[in-house]
């Protein structure tokens, strides 16, 4: 469903840019060249669901399980904290954050509470 109402959602703006601008790098780090970001926003059952889209190589299983674990990394450089610290910033917002990923494509998808504003 495309959002064609106001919402207002209850999040630190400091804390949302943090984890925007990492999810939005890792994206741009993983993702094949001339391949486009695609960005989705949906509203369903009081929830915004805002995923970040990108084709690239899988993110194998084992290590999908640990992406939150701090110091835990696939990159070749890093400290592997951006993804622990945007799970505990989603967390402490209320939110959360998610991550799949399956035939070369990665989704990233904050998930905050809302109040609708009618």
């Amino acid at each position: 469903m495309i959002l064609d109402k106001k919402y207002i959602v209850k999040i630190d703006k400091n804390k949302l840019e943090q984890v925007w601008l990492n999810i939005a790098k890792n994206a741009c780090d993983a993702a094949y060249e001339n391949t486009q970001i695609s960005l989705k926003l949906k509203e369903d059952s009081g929830k915004i669901y805002l995923s970040i889209i990108n084709i690239g190589d899988e993110i194998s299983e084992s290590a999908l399980d640990r992406l939150f674990e701090p110091f835990f990394t696939t990159k070749s450089s890093g400290t592997g904290l951006g993804l622990a610290i945007c799970k505990k910033l989603m967390t402490e917002m209320g939110g959360d954050i998610d991550i799949t990923s399956e035939n070369g494509k990665t989704t990233a998808t904050l998930i905050m509470e809302l109040e609708k504003v009618e």
